[in-house]
């Protein structure tokens, strides 16, 4: 009984990590769909309703939407590259890393949007099946590189680098040199392989057909 409790702890947590993050970040998204259709979209309907209808303005209406997100992004993402506008980013996001339940969330949301759709997915270059942590065991990992040729040397074979990220955080983990010979690519992309270890393994990277 102790050890089902415990496992369904485990779950739980587990669970909420997930599903935590993905809510907000959902939340969020739907806020600004909400305050882009009530500031931008709505004072332009009564000069289209004249010319497209219902269903036209409706359609225009989810482009027009999905344009200014990008927009917007894309113009955060350029002020953030000039010095004063990233260290006012900077220490907005030390004084939102302050608040318990809301830091810890949104520090959550940056690690994920980081490892799947940042400049950090960049080091990675295959993705791997490992066995770990004992003979029989496998685990998911990440090619980062080749190993230097002084720790081959000390080894006596080629190693490669793999990163082991943990679930369903994957911007932690370990970095271990397995033998190449020993590593088993898998026909799988850097994005569908941080999903599989987001989801703790629930996600679907490829249909059957």
């Amino acid at each position: 009984m102790k050890r089902l409790v415990r496992h369904l702890r485990r779950y739980f947590f587990t669970g909420l990590a997930v599903i935590l993050p993905l809510a907000l970040t959902l939340w969020i998204l739907k806020l600004l769909f909400q305050k882009i259709d009530q500031w931008f979209l709505q004072p332009l309907l009564p000069y289209l309703k004249n010319y497209l209808s219902p269903v036209g303005l409706n359609i225009m209406g989810r482009i027009l939407i999905i344009i200014l997100f990008i927009f917007l992004f894309s113009f955060i993402g350029f002020l953030v590259n000039f010095l004063f506008f990233r260290r006012l980013f900077s220490r907005f996001e030390k004084l939102l890393l302050r608040f318990p339940f809301v830091g810890k969330i949104y520090k959550t949301i940056k690690q994920i949007s980081m490892a799947i759709v940042g400049e950090g997915k960049n080091i990675f270059t295959k993705v791997a099946l490992v066995e770990y942590p004992q003979e029989g065991r496998f685990c998911i990992g990440f090619l980062t590189r080749e190993a230097e040729e002084v720790l081959n040397k000390v080894a006596g074979e080629k190693l490669v680098a793999v990163f082991i990220p943990t679930t369903p955080n994957p911007t932690s983990g370990l970095l271990i040199y397995f033998p190449k010979e020993n590593v088993k690519l898998l026909d799988l992309t850097v994005e569908e392989g941080m999903r599989l270890v987001i989801s703790a393994g629930t996600a679907q990277v490829r249909s059957d057909d």
